[in-house]
């Protein structure tokens, strides 16, 4: 909400489904939100979505500032060094200046403008901006999933290299060169098959996250400079792409990581 004379945003979360849950260091330490929030203007129109700057706690002594609830949601499976958190909002105010305007803002009477590219294609870039963000996030997320995979594989391989297990047959043949009665698990045509495609998978990711990337960089430009007129198709297309890879890459590193494991033995 907000708008109206004086300059002032107000920030209300009224609702469950208002309620932001999920994010990194708001549970404990964040003193500061980037909130994505409606934006409804002093007649009750509704914008769309834009980012606000919202203070959380006190830069003195680090208390939740008046009308601002944070925790942190609990355990999970996983990562537990993160404190994601939830937050609420009470009728929070903060300043006129505390909503990004780069390309949409609101005056001091409460008029509410786009601002496009001067001279460019992409008049209402607002909206767009605000996906691409948080396609990035997924974007990263694809990315870094390869490191995981990348380090299980490694391991695993390495010990698979080391670790002799079985008889070889043509040890005896051998014998007088003093070569090792046992063979190498990596050349089990078995442990070959469990490991060497998540090897490949691995490279995969990599350069898989590598173009998500460079094409989410690709549209910013784009957009920013107003060359080229960027479609919803266009953020469709790479929302569904992004959405698609962030819960493919994560699901199958972890599961290979397990199979890895597995692969060691024991």
């Amino acid at each position: 909400e907000g708008g109206a004379k004086g300059g002032e945003w107000v920030i209300h979360s009224p609702t469950v489904t208002s309620t932001k849950f999920w994010p990194g260091t708001l549970g404990k330490t964040a003193n500061h939100a980037m909130v994505i929030a409606r934006l409804i203007d002093g007649d009750e129109k509704d914008h769309g979505i834009h980012n606000f700057l919202v203070p959380l706690r006190s830069m003195e002594d680090h208390t939740l500032l008046p009308g601002v609830e944070t925790g942190d949601i609990g355990p999970k499976i996983g990562y537990n060094n993160m404190d994601n958190g939830f937050a609420r909002f009470d009728n929070v105010r903060i300043p006129r200046r505390n909503m990004a305007m780069r390309f949409a803002r609101v005056d001091e009477e409460g008029r509410y403008e786009k601002v496009g590219v001067k001279g460019g294609k992409n008049a209402d870039a607002a909206s767009k901006v605000a996906y691409i963000t948080m396609m990035q996030v997924r974007a990263y997320i694809i990315h870094s999933s390869n490191d995981a995979l990348a380090m299980a594989c490694t391991i695993a391989i390495r010990y698979s290299t080391i670790r002799r297990q079985g008889y070889n047959a043509d040890a005896d043949k051998k014998r007088a060169e003093n070569a090792p009665n046992e063979i190498q698990v990596l050349d089990y045509r078995q442990q070959q098959y469990r490991l060497l495609p998540l090897l490949a998978a691995s490279y995969a990711i990599f350069f898989s996250g590598k173009h998500v990337l460079a094409r989410l960089k690709n549209i910013e430009n784009q957009l920013v400079s107003g060359s080229t007129a960027i479609t919803k198709t266009v953020v469709g297309d790479i929302h569904a792409t992004t959405s698609a890879l962030k819960s493919y890459a994560t699901a199958f590193t972890a599961d290979g990581i397990e199979d890895c494991r597995k692969a060691c033995g024991g």
